[in-house]
């Protein structure tokens, strides 16, 4: 039987096996499998490799990886590959080929559509992950889902990207979370929208785009028809940005989504992004944490809930709000009963009544409510509590940081005791004492469903803490207790 597959893997043939090999592949037009994976090949024996595969039509598949190619070496594969039209699946895994190889590399493979499968995992260069992928989508038809996270591509990453975008039609969802790609990056996929019209979910968070990267996108997206997700979150953008995205939005029919999260829009960008909410009609969510937005910017973002009718979740937190940024968006919802999750934990609110119309409004349709850093007090536990009266299928509840006494602990141990539904209550950071626990603990002994509480950060001392001990074994199902 005639041999087809080469397989002399781990056998440190060197340098000197590599050009033994070459030799043997000179006269052979049967095998059409090599593997010389983890055999110390250097870009000397790696040369005799190429020289003779650039006129081979049997090989299709050839495996070099943990070897000790460099950027020479992948210039000597460029060079092969650019002659050669039947290798289909090329392996480099664990050489030390640098930015420099990769690039002379990608020069070639662009060109080159025969190569199907590129494996360049754990090579020095941080663009190898950027050229396996545009092998990978340029010829995978059924790839829904592109996510590169943490790996640095930088601009020439993102361009072969763009490149490989620009030839794919099915891919719906783009993932390029902190991939450094900047403005001139942003450019390049900006660039492949206008090819590619299917993506229904854009993430580039922490990419510093700044306002020119994102006024790339914003005028890709104007033209855009099925995008409904586009995540910005981290980015250096400021109001200028906002404006750009603002004019986008206002042409957008499909956004459903847009989060903005951690960047410096400030009042002037709120504004922007408010006046497009006042005309758009299919935006259901939009996240401005940490933006800079303060009082003024929170007074145009409530005028807008005046008459925007569609959106549902505002996310707020740490924009130093003040009690005249809560009151106007306590003005707005009476009026405007379609948003169901409004968060400004985190800010400089005061005012109680603000506080408590605020928690009022949440939704109580799901089963975890989040009211983390809201500086809430005994008094608006009572409240709080009174709320989820409406509420039968609240299962989880988190109230980190808050200003809950023990009387707010006797609120919500009566909570406990008549629930049939709770499962973790999360009260860290609070100033629960001995009394508080003490109701708590009666509680838990009357309750099977609760599985978790935590109070780690409280002013629980020594008998507090017996009393919640006890609860825990004398409960005939088992709890979870995190406490000092």
């Amino acid at each position: 039987m005639a041999l087809r597959h080469l397989d002399l893997g781990a056998n440190e043939i060197g340098d000197e096996g590599a050009k033994y090999v070459a030799n043997f592949l000179q006269n052979n037009t049967i095998i059409s499998t090599i593997d010389l994976s983890d055999n110390e090949i250097d870009d000397d024996g790696l040369h005799y490799l190429t020289d003779v595969l650039k006129n081979n039509t049997s090989v299709h598949t050839l495996k070099l990886n943990k070897n000790s190619i460099t950027d020479m070496g992948a210039t000597y594969i460029a060079e092969m590959l650019n002659e050669n039209k039947t290798i289909t699946v090329l392996e480099l895994n664990s050489n030390k080929i640098q930015d420099k190889g990769i690039e002379n590399l990608a020069d070639v493979i662009i060109k080159n559509n025969t190569l199907k499968t590129l494996r360049l995992t754990s090579n020095p260069s941080v663009l190898s992950v950027a050229l396996e992928t545009f092998v990978t989508v340029r010829h995978n038809k059924e790839l829904k889902w592109l996510q590169i996270c943490g790996k640095h591509i930088g601009i020439i990453g993102a361009k072969y990207i763009s490149l490989s975008l620009q030839e794919n039609t099915t891919l719906t969802e783009l993932d390029l979370t902190y991939c450094n790609i900047g403005e001139e990056g942003m450019k390049y996929i900006a660039d492949a929208l206008n090819y590619n019209k299917v993506l229904s979910k854009i993430c580039l968070v922490r990419n510093q785009l700044g306002n020119a990267g994102v006024q790339y996108l914003a005028d890709a997206l104007q033209q855009y028809p099925v995008l409904e997700e586009l995540h910005l979150d981290d980015n250096r953008i400021g109001e200028q940005g906002a404006k750009h995205l603002a004019d986008g939005l206002i042409k957008s029919k499909r956004l459903i989504t847009l989060d903005l999260t951690n960047n410096q829009i400030g009042k002037e960008g709120a504004l922007y992004l408010a006046q497009a909410l006042e005309h758009h009609r299919t935006l259901t969510s939009l996240s401005l944490g940490n933006n800079h937005v303060e009082d003024e910017g929170a007074q145009y973002l409530a005028n807008a809930l005046e008459t925007n009718k569609v959106l549902k979740t505002l996310v707020l937190r740490k924009n130093q709000i003040g009690n005249e940024g809560a009151n106007c968006f306590v003005s707005a919802l009476k009026h405007n009963t379609n948003l169901k999750n409004l968060y400004l934990d985190e800010n400089e609110i005061t005012d109680g009544k603000a506080i408590s119309a605020i928690v009022t409004f949440r939704d109580t349709n799901y089963d975890c409510i989040r009211l983390d850093f809201y500086g809430m007090g005994d008094n608006l536990i009572d409240l709080f509590a009174f709320g989820l009266q409406r509420n039968t299928n609240v299962q989880h509840i988190t109230l980190i940081t808050n200003k809950i006494g023990d009387r707010g602990a006797q609120i919500l141990a009566s909570l406990i005791k008549n629930s049939t539904r709770l499962i973790s209550l999360d009260l860290r950071s609070n100033h629960i004492g001995d009394q508080g626990a003490s109701y708590l603990a009666d509680a838990l002994i009357n309750n099977t469903t609760m599985t978790t509480l935590k109070l780690r950060g409280n002013e629980i001392g020594p008998s507090g803490t017996k009393y919640l001990i006890d609860a825990q074994q004398n409960r005939t199902t088992p709890i979870e207790l995190e406490i000092n």
